[in-house]
């Protein structure tokens, strides 16, 4: 929600904001995947590249002005739940990278 009000207040259009909140939802993984997996930069962005991103936009635009209530998802609370029970099962220190 913050993402649209953003673009709404810099004259963007929903379709601008759902590309953004769509472009940011993709890449940040596959920087990871690059960090983490040691996946080939190249061929991780040319994956980024062909995702039609522009139609799954064009579709989220077309409700931007609809009831917040009637929307499929709010958010996303399972993934809250997930996290917090991943945190009180692991209290010990968990260290991703080795320095």
């Amino acid at each position: 929600m913050v993402l649209g009000a953003l673009a709404g207040v810099a004259g963007g259009s929903p379709e601008d904001a759902a590309m953004a909140a769509a472009y940011l939802s993709v890449s940040g993984p596959a920087s990871a995947a690059v960090r983490l997996l040691g996946l080939d930069p190249f061929a991780v962005n040319a994956v980024v590249a062909r995702l039609d991103l522009r139609s799954v936009c064009s579709e989220a635009a077309a409700v931007a002005g609809d009831d917040p209530a009637a929307l499929p998802s709010p958010g996303s609370p399972a993934l809250d739940l997930f996290a917090e029970a991943h945190a009180r099962h692991h209290q010990e220190e968990v260290r991703l990278f080795a320095s």
